[in-house]
């Protein structure tokens, strides 16, 4: 696609005029008018230049609402690293996913605020997004332990953590897949305890932070029954 390989570039211009060249003798291609819609939410008129778009989604109760104190600070910090930010608190469980899928491909960058399994929320949303279109993400730990954010190195407070993200110091990281639309980066387990991170009360790990996790394993102790497994591999 010519007005791909222009989009390469970062001339919108050429590539908005190449699509609309194309659809004058295509009008039916709906591809084409979604790639079309797609550059004209990247492309600003003013002053003929390129705004930076971020999604910026955080859950407003992890680590006993920390992001309250900070919210105000992080999106400065954005919009003057040349970022138009969009918020949004998390509702209900899953909605990060829903908003990362709905709502990422119109933007370079899609950035989290939370404890790691609000990362997984917006990791499973951001990869059902077509690569091409596929946005960076970003991560400001906010939760109980941020245990992957800890093995990464990233600064603990939030604020820091916020100018690496503007400062665009990405890595590459491995993405691991189970079934379809599930994936992980930090961690995949199966057995006694794997459902304790889940089953712990937000209230309780607010108040007990790490040792929230630990109260629910020794509760879980009593369900424990044994497995028959057969495992099957190639040579």
């Amino acid at each position: 696609n010519e007005s791909i390989c222009y989009e390469k570039m970062g001339n919108y211009d050429t590539a908005i005029e190449k699509l609309m060249s194309y659809l004058e003798q295509y009008p039916a291609d709906k591809d084409a008018k979604k790639e079309l819609a797609f550059l004209y939410s990247r492309w600003c008129r003013k002053g003929r230049y390129f705004i930076k778009r971020l999604l910026f989604i955080y859950n407003l109760h992890s680590g006993k609402g920390l992001i309250r104190n900070h919210l105000a600070d992080i999106i400065d910090t954005f919009n003057k690293a040349g970022y138009e930010t969009v918020v949004y608190s998390t509702q209900e469980r899953a909605d990060a996913t829903r908003l990362a899928k709905e709502l990422g491909a119109s933007y370079d960058l899609v950035v989290c605020s939370g404890g790691d399994g609000t990362l997984s929320e917006v990791l499973d949303g951001v990869m059902t997004i077509d690569e091409k279109r596929r946005p960076k993400i970003g991560y400001i730990p906010a939760g109980s332990t941020n245990d992957y954010a800890y093995s990464l190195g990233l600064p603990s407070q939030m604020k820091r953590c916020a100018n690496v993200i503007a400062e665009e110091k990405f890595r590459a990281v491995d993405v691991g897949k189970f079934q379809e639309n599930s994936y992980f980066v930090y961690v995949a387990a199966f057995g006694a305890f794997t459902e304790v991170s889940w089953n712990t009360p937000q209230k309780t790990k607010n108040a007990l932070g790490h040792n929230a996790y630990i109260l629910e394993g020794i509760r879980q102790v009593g369900n424990l029954k044994p497995y028959q497994v057969r495992f099957s591999f190639d040579d």
